[in-house]
């Protein structure tokens, strides 16, 4: 309901603040290290960090540690996602992607890539798929109801696959790697589509806008383009709707919502 934000910082510290009146609410604590990566309920009443091979469960509204997920492997939990009726959490942690029960606070299954570790994943609009990107360039498709992989494809071979997004209809997936280029795929069978290559550095945030028609996909060099997700041909300039600069990734865009929100690029503290 935006009645919150909370901030993880670098000396390990996470606040929660009101967002009607910019005051810090209470400071969370009970965890251990660097946060990584965080999820809301869409409930507006837990909150999940991760941290080194943890994660925590909060209240958010009296800033309670209610529980304490132990993941598998010691490493980093990198991402974490959350279905829309709160019943089940995905996290990444090296090789391995875990989705929980967490209205049972119960580990379910376990998804494990030998040998590559996660960089990004995604939950379908609709909920019935899920996907995943690797450092080895491989993009792998799940089916949530029967919670199966039921597809791999190769982004580029030897070239790790950065970030993953499905298309708001659900039907197509979207994947950038560390080069730039970013493949569509056939979110059913795999397919390959269309590569996009308006890009020239590592991809940092794909976003599909709220028509379904028009893609946001921001680089590491802070270039940020707005394109059509099927243009007339292949050409930039057929795609192209914006293009700008003025904004540091990682950057951050709410569903429906036309406010971008990243960084300064001259300086990180703004």
């Amino acid at each position: 309901n935006d009645a919150f934000v909370v901030v993880a910082c670098e000396d390990e510290t996470l606040k929660v603040f009101g967002t009607v009146s910019g005051q810090e609410l209470h400071e969370l604590s009970g965890h251990d290290g660097k946060v990584v990566s965080m999820v809301a309920a869409y409930d507006d009443c837990q909150l999940f960090v991760a941290t080194f091979a943890k994660i925590y469960v909060f209240d958010i509204h009296n800033g309670k540690l209610l529980d304490i997920l132990n993941c598998i492997n010691r490493q980093p939990v990198t991402s974490l996602k959350i279905t829309n009726d709160n019943y089940f959490l995905l996290s990444a942690c090296g090789n391995r992607i875990s989705i929980w029960n967490i209205q049972h606070q119960r580990h379910e299954i376990n998804a494990n890539h030998e040998k590559r570790i996660v960089t990004d994943m995604c939950i379908s609009p609709d909920e019935k798929s899920a996907a995943c990107t690797t450092t080895d360039g491989t993009v792998a498709l799940w089916d949530l109801e029967i919670c199966q992989c039921v597809c791999t494809m190769i982004q580029k071979r030897s070239v790790p696959a950065l970030r993953v997004k499905f298309s708001i209809n659900s039907i197509f997936l979207l994947s950038g790697d560390a080069e730039g280029q970013i493949n569509i795929w056939n979110s059913s069978n795999g397919k390959l589509r269309r590569i996009i290559t308006h890009h020239s550095k590592a991809i940092e945030s794909i976003f599909c806008l709220s028509d379904g028609y028009r893609i946001l996909s921001v680089d590491r060099s802070n270039i940020v383009l707005i394109w059509n997700l099927f243009g007339t041909d292949e050409t930039f300039q057929a795609d192209r709707i914006l293009a700008f600069t003025g904004i540091q990734s990682p950057v951050f865009l709410l569903p429906n919502s036309t406010y971008l929100i990243g960084y300064l690029p001259d300086s990180k503290k703004e």
